[in-house]
């Protein structure tokens, strides 16, 4: 998902498919992502409607770094040596991860509202 539309209020920007993004600052000052009716928090922690939502560690730090780089196709290879340190892992455990963000965000393969798959080039929020 790409970050443009039309400004509103609070830093909200609203997209030709209905999603706002913004960035705001959490409880601990740390900046929060708020998408729709998540918020997300670079510590790990996601909400829908203000109702936490399980997300496991590395599904977290791929969700963050996805935000981090909106709007631009991330390839598989930046994100094994984000999440992995480079060591090599099977395409089965990014897609895994993917899964497991896309699960938390109620998305899917069919309907990527969140995270797009881009076959052979990668992914992007």
């Amino acid at each position: 998902a790409r970050l443009g539309g039309t400004p509103l209020e609070g830093g909200l920007r609203s997209r030709e498919d209905g999603l706002s993004f913004s960035r705001t600052r959490g409880p601990q000052t740390a900046m929060a992502y708020r998408f729709d009716d998540f918020v997300f928090d670079p510590d790990g922690e996601l909400s829908r409607s203000g109702r936490p939502v399980a997300l496991e560690p590395l599904a977290a730090e791929l969700l963050h770094y996805l935000l981090e780089n909106r709007g631009r196709i991330v390839s598989r290879e930046e994100l094994n040596e984000r999440l992995w340190d480079g060591r090599f892992v099977s395409d089965a455990a990014l897609s895994t991860q993917i899964r497991g963000v896309r699960r938390a965000l109620g998305d899917d393969r069919e309907h990527q509202r969140f995270i797009r798959t881009y076959p052979r080039r990668g992914f992007s929020f």
